[in-house]
């Protein structure tokens, strides 16, 4: 039986070992979503599916991809996975990470965790939750990884 350490800790190889595929997904949009379900979906020629994933991504967490990701089920995740080449073997926890950073610290957390630099929190606040993690510094990008494994501590 395994920990929930065990699942969801990750260390920042994993991260920066499909930094690229990540980025890559953090760019996608609505349109691109209704897109990829829509050619999911064209043998059974549903287009609700489509229409339905394309609001579901819209309304999770204002359009960030990795709270998308978590909300979906298995099936729709491993549709993301292949889309994107998320290639990682605790891609789950991965997005977890990337949710967590979203919506379980505040600007308090983030001033605490990464320095009292207003411009941090401005991104934080702008970006998706994966640009925001690449956008910083290796230093800084360890210190949220460590403060995120710490909470399965």
């Amino acid at each position: 039986m395994f920990t929930l350490k065990e699942l969801y800790t990750i260390d920042i190889d994993q991260l920066l070992e499909i930094e690229s595929a990540l980025l890559k997904f953090s760019e996608c949009d609505k349109n691109d979503i209704r897109q990829i379900w829509s050619d999911h979906s064209e043998a059974l020629e549903d287009s609700y599916m489509s229409d339905h994933m394309a609001n579901r991504f819209e309304k999770a967490g204002l359009s960030d991809p990795a709270i998308f990701f978590v909300s979906c089920d298995p099936a729709n995740q491993m549709i993301l996975t292949e889309t994107y080449s998320l290639r990682s073997e605790k891609i789950y926890a991965l997005m977890m990470f990337f949710q967590y950073i979203k919506c379980s610290l505040g600007t308090y957390h983030i001033k605490q965790i990464l320095g009292n630099d207003n411009y941090i929190v401005i991104s934080w606040t702008r970006s998706t939750s994966i640009d925001f993690f690449f956008g910083l510094s290796a230093d800084q990008q360890t210190k949220l990884v460590n403060h995120y494994n710490e909470t399965y501590d």
